[in-house]
């Protein structure tokens, strides 16, 4: 059969364009340097490039090496350039690839990327500020060793056992810190001035205040390498500098600063008493940067505007808010991820404007609206219901009651502008006639009261009234007795109604060069006025921007369209009613 003469939904129209953008993608995989900070790719450059292994293990090598984050999935294709590489070396058919018969290099065994010219800081990374090496260490140690005589290293270490701290440990490293001082002076500390040196190095250990006592300070500190302590500013001073230093103190105890600042604090701090936890490890706690403490901010604000007007962003009013609650316990995901399916559908923003006011990236708000509107829409879906035909007769308006009591709904169809397709044949199956241009077709239904009761997938915009009743399912829900009111654009569906015992209430159908009865203008008139309900719900599904009539929906949110309609549908019903009153 004929494509041409088949009528297409839209849940048929997207596998065929969709298969084919796969297969293309396929076929020209984008190839860019996992590495960081290399900016090659297969557009920009000439390069050649190779796989990166699959295996967990071999990946986290090279990982490694190139010191990238292995957030990675073990599906995702990953390359790397030649650069990263000896490419004369490294691989086996680099002539194959030259050559124009192999696309990507093939690795020797056990070779792993060795050059990354690109990462310009590579030398210095994951490194502390300061470099000691070893070497230099031990020359430091040994000047110190030298300089300082036997009885001062006998004090030292009483103090040492009486306090419990590890003082040679605390002289040695603040002494490297004092050498480097002196190097970068320009003094020769080879020539016999390091204890001069050392002896004019001095520390202010004590505060002169009037009759004021020091209280104790000690804080029983384990380890020098705790987080709790604090680096101590000290002061290098000449030493033809007078300073009142206790005699029994040695000249060249650098340690004395641990005490002497210890014991500032004290005096510092009043009467209250300061409890330090040496075990507390201040590097263990995070918290939040301030551009994560803005993003939080821009959302509970956000938040809190849709609450305040909640038929504004989300087309759902303040009464039926508890919805949205219900959406999230059943879906188990956040309640803003439900917000931001719903003012995507209500306002039809770009992912790059909701980015800004939800303070998510763009990709990510496109991931959250494509995993989550399929569960909303069916979830919402439920709301669409065929209520009993006794409550509609009992609740029918007073203007149907007089000629048009056993009238249960009103149908119309609904046409949503959507992206022209490559593919002419697709473009023939989804051309409208009436809107001239290519849409999505959709049957919706509605009790005289302005509840809708039935919305059909949707059809590619060629397809005819008849067509669209017989496929959608709607005649399965008729009743015999039913009486079915419709424009005057479904023509020959009268018989499809009598199967099933059931009327179509239509106005007078118009002949060219006929002039139409008083009757029938009179009839015409009556059913417009009472038609016009399908139409004002129709209107408010068009306050949804993502369904106005020039949407022009992509192409690859074809399959998502459905469940927009159906979204949309859902929250009418829980809107007030169309109709105020029965009068």
């Amino acid at each position: 059969m004929d494509l041409m003469d088949h009528d297409y939904t839209l849940n048929e129209l997207p596998p065929v364009i969709q298969v084919n953008q796969v297969t293309d993608s396929k076929k020209s995989i984008k190839e860019w340097c996992f590495v960081p900070m290399c900016r090659n790719t297969a557009r920009n450059s000439s390069k050649y490039f190779c796989r990166v292994p699959s295996d967990k293990k071999s990946r986290m090598a090279w990982f490694k090496i190139a010191r990238r984050d292995n957030k990675v999935s073990e599906k995702t294709h990953l390359f790397a350039c030649e650069d990263h590489f000896d490419i004369e070396n490294d691989f086996e058919n680099l002539i194959a690839v030259r050559m124009g018969y192999k696309k990507y290099l093939e690795l020797k065994p056990n070779i792993l990327p060795k050059n990354f010219d690109c990462q310009v800081k590579r030398p210095v990374a994951h490194t502390s500020s300061k470099v000691r090496s070893l070497i230099k260490k031990r020359k430091h140690k040994e000047l110190l060793d030298a300089a300082l005589d036997e009885s001062e290293i006998a004090q030292i270490t009483e103090l040492t056992e009486e306090s419990g701290v590890d003082l040679l440990e605390e002289v040695e490293e603040s002494g490297v810190d004092l050498l480097e001082e002196v190097e970068e002076s320009g003094v020769d500390v080879l020539e016999g001035n390091l204890p001069e040196l050392l002896g004019s190095y001095r520390l202010e250990t004590e505060v002169s205040t009037p009759n004021t006592e020091s209280k104790c300070t000690q804080t029983k500190i384990k380890s020098k390498n705790k987080k709790s302590q604090c680096d101590i500013k000290k002061k290098l001073k000449n030493k033809s500098t007078n300073t009142d230093v206790p005699s029994h103190i040695p000249k060249k105890s650098v340690y004395s600063m641990v005490y002497s600042s210890l014991s500032e604090s004290s005096e510092s701090s009043s009467d209250e008493d300061f409890n330090c936890d040496p075990d507390l490890n201040i590097s263990e706690v995070s918290y939040p940067s301030d551009t994560e403490l803005d993003d939080i901010r821009s959302r509970e604000n956000m938040m809190k505007k849709i609450k305040e007007k909640p038929l504004t962003f989300l087309g759902l009013p303040p009464e039926s808010m508890f919805v949205c609650e219900k959406l999230s316990n059943t879906l188990k995901i956040d309640l803003i991820f439900v917000f931001i399916c719903l003012v995507k559908i209500r306002l039809d923003l770009s992912f790059d404007i909701l980015s800004s006011l939800f303070a998510y990236s763009s990709s990510h708000l496109a991931r959250i609206y494509n995993n989550n509107i399929r569960g909303i829409g069916t979830l919402l879906n439920s709301l669409v219901y065929w209520p009993d035909s006794e409550l509609v007769r009992i609740h029918l308006p007073l203007p149907f009651r007089l000629r048009y009591k056993t009238v249960y709904c009103i149908i119309d169809c609904l046409e949503i502008e959507i992206q022209k397709s490559s593919d002419p044949q697709f473009q023939a199956a989804t051309w409208s006639e009436y809107k001239k241009c290519n849409t999505a077709k959709y049957l919706i239904s509605c009790t005289p009261q302005g509840l809708i009761n039935f919305v059909s997938i949707g059809y590619g915009g060629r397809i005819t009234d008849n067509k669209i009743i017989q496929e959608s399912g709607f005649l399965n829900h008729l009743q015999s007795g039913m009486s079915v009111m419709a424009d005057r654009g479904f023509k020959n569906v009268d018989a499809l109604f009598l199967e099933k015992g059931c009327s179509l209430v239509r106005p007078p159908s118009v002949y060219v060069n006929i002039k139409p009865t008083k009757e029938e203008v009179k009839e015409t008139k009556n059913i417009a006025s009472l038609r016009i309900i399908i139409e004002n719900v129709i209107g408010r599904i068009r306050h949804f921007k993502l369904l106005a009539p020039h949407a022009c929906v992509p192409v690859k949110n074809f399959d998502q369209l459905d469940y927009a309609v159906q979204s949309a549908c859902g929250l009418i019903n829980l809107q007030n009613p169309v109709r105020q009153n029965n009068y």
